[in-house]
């Protein structure tokens, strides 16, 4: 049995606390159906197959990064790095990075 996924927008259409391929596929079929987009549509504007629009949507198969990447793109959206641990002080963390960097 496939686990079904959801993924919740905020006021400035931005996608919050993706943390698994599958939500990032329900994100991705969100961001297609809201802009009225067929798979095929956005599989031509992004330049990949329908096929990888369907497994990317469904994670029956990995999808390429690239892929991925591309996707979004044709959606106007882009992944945004963050720290996980929000509301930590992570200045120790970011300064063992930077002490130990060549100089």
């Amino acid at each position: 049995m496939q686990q079904a996924y959801s993924v919740g927008m905020d006021h400035a259409g931005r996608i919050k606390g993706v943390s698994s391929v599958g939500e990032i596929g329900a994100a991705v079929k969100s961001l297609r159906r809201a802009g009225g987009l067929t798979q095929a549509q956005l599989a031509s504007r992004a330049g990949v197959s329908r096929l990888c629009i369907s497994d990317l949507e469904t994670t029956n198969r990995d999808t390429r990064t690239g892929n991925l990447l591309r996707v979004l793109a044709a959606l106007d959206y882009e992944i945004d790095l963050r720290p996980a641990r929000q509301g930590e002080d992570l200045t120790e963390y970011v300064m063992s990075f930077t002490d130990s960097a060549p100089t």
